[in-house]
C-alpha cells in the first residue's frame, strides 16, 4: 500500500473517532441523521481502502465516490450545525479535517491520472 493512501486512511480514522464523540449530542429525534453520519464515516474509511486495492481504471471511479461520500458527510455536520448539535468550533474542525482528506483525495487522484 502506498504511503499517501495511508495517510488518507489515518486521517480518516482520526475524522471518525471525532465524530463518535460528538454523535452523544445528537438528539433521538435526529437519530436517523446520526445513523447516517456514522455510517457515511466509516463508508469513506472502506472505500479508500476499496480504492486502494483496485485496478487504475476503476479506482478512478470509487476514488470519486470518496469524494461524494465527502460531500454528503459536510451536509451531515451542516445539519447538526444549524440545529444546534454541535457547536461552531466542533464544526469548523470537522470541516476543516474534511477539506484535509478532499485534498489528499485528489492529490492521489492527480498523481494516478499522471501516471496514466
Amino acid at each position: 500500500m502506498n504511503q499517501d493512501r495511508f495517510i488518507i486512511a489515518k486521517k480518516i480514522k482520526e475524522f471518525n473517532l471525532e465524530v463518535l464523540d460528538i454523535l452523544i449530542n445528537f438528539p433521538k429525534k435526529y437519530q436517523e441523521y446520526r445513523n447516517n453520519l456514522v455510517n457515511d464515516s466509516l463508508d469513506l474509511l472502506e472505500t479508500i481502502y476499496y480504492a486502494n486495492y483496485s485496478e487504475k481504471g476503476e479506482r478512478l471511479l470509487i476514488q470519486k465516490k470518496a469524494l461524494a461520500k465527502i460531500e454528503i458527510i459536510r451536509y451531515y455536520i451542516d445539519f447538526a450545525y444549524n440545529k444546534s448539535i454541535i457547536t461552531k468550533k466542533t464544526s469548523a474542525s470537522l470541516f476543516m479535517k474534511l477539506n484535509d482528506i478532499n485534498k489528499s483525495l485528489n492529490a492521489w487522484i492527480k498523481s494516478d491520472l499522471e501516471k496514466a
